[in-house]
C-alpha cells in the first residue's frame, strides 16, 4: 500500500502540458490535490495561451488564475506543491516521480495517435486501475495551420494573440520560413526554441477570435478534466476501487 497523502494533499502526476493536460492539472489543483505536470524538454505545443507550456521556457506560467512553476529536479517539487502554492512543472521522468513522491494517480493527457481521451491510472491500493475519460469533439480547426517542413528548432518573434496578415512570415525551422495563407490571430504558436519533428503543427491562425479568445481553459478539455477529478475522488473514497476495471466517463 502506497502512501496517499503529502500532508493533507494527495499527489497526482499529469503527462502533457498541452491544453488537455493543463486543464486537468488546473482542476486537480483547485480540488486540493498536489499536482506535478510532466513534459519533455522544450515542448512544442502550439496553444500556449490555453496551456502551461510556457513554464518550460520562462520558469512560471499562469492559466485561469493558477500558476505552474518549473522544477529542474524532483527534490524541488515538494516545496511547490506541499503548501498549495502552485502546480509543479518538470521534465523529470514519471518513474522518478513515482519512486520519490508516491503519487496516487497518473493521468496521460498527451492524446497520442489521434486519441481523444484522457487516461487515468489509479496507483493506490496496490493494483493498477485504468480509467478512460473521453474528450468532446475537437472544435473546428483554424483555417490556416502551418507544419514543420523538417525536424529542428522553431524560431519566431511573434506571440500568441498577435494579428497576422496573409503571406506574413511568422517563424522558421532552420532556414525554412513559415508564411501564413490567411489573415487572423495567432491562436497557436510553438514557443521560440521548441524542438519540433517534421510534420508537426507549429502555427494556427484563426480570423474569428479576438485576443481574449486565444487565452484561458479550453471548454472540451475542462469538461473532461472535471470527469477525471470526480472519478479520482471516487477511487480515493473507495467507491470506485475495482481493480482492473475500465470505466468510461461519458462527456455530454
Amino acid at each position: 500500500m502506497r502512501d496517499t497523502e503529502r500532508g493533507a494533499r494527495a499527489l497526482v502526476t499529469v503527462l502533457g502540458a498541452n491544453p488537455e493536460g493543463s486543464a486537468v492539472a488546473h482542476r486537480l489543483h483547485a480540488a486540493g490535490y498536489a499536482v506535478v505536470l510532466v513534459d519533455d524538454v522544450d515542448p512544442a505545443w502550439t496553444r500556449r495561451g490555453r496551456a502551461y507550456t510556457d513554464a518550460w521556457y520562462v520558469g512560471t506560467c499562469e492559466l485561469a488564475g493558477t500558476a505552474a512553476v518549473f522544477c529542474a529536479s524532483v527534490r524541488s517539487i515538494p516545496s511547490i506543491v506541499d503548501r498549495g502554492r502552485a502546480i509543479a512543472a518538470t521534465t523529470w521522468s514519471p518513474r522518478g516521480i513515482d519512486d520519490a513522491l508516491r503519487p496516487v494517480a497518473l493521468i496521460d493527457a498527451r492524446l497520442a495517435d489521434g486519441r481523444r481521451a484522457l487516461l487515468l491510472r489509479d496507483l493506490a491500493g496496490g493494483a493498477s486501475t485504468d480509467v478512460v475519460a473521453p474528450i468532446g469533439e475537437q472544435a473546428t480547426a483554424p483555417p490556416d495551420t502551418l507544419h514543420a517542413p523538417t525536424a529542428g528548432r522553431f524560431h519566431t518573434r511573434h506571440a500568441i494573440g498577435d494579428v497576422v496578415t496573409a503571406g506574413e512570415v511568422v517563424g522558421s525551422v532552420g532556414t525554412a520560413p513559415l508564411a501564413t495563407a490567411a489573415a487572423g490571430r495567432l491562436l497557436g504558436l510553438a514557443a521560440r526554441g521548441a524542438r519540433v519533428r517534421a510534420g508537426q503543427c507549429l502555427v494556427e491562425v484563426d480570423p474569428r477570435l479576438d485576443r481574449a479568445g486565444c487565452f484561458g481553459l479550453e471548454r472540451e478539455a475542462a469538461v473532461a478534466a472535471e470527469r477525471i477529478v470526480t472519478t479520482l475522488a471516487q477511487f480515493q473514497s473507495g467507491a470506485g476501487a475495482c481493480a482492473g476495471a475500465i470505466v468510461a466517463a461519458a462527456v455530454p
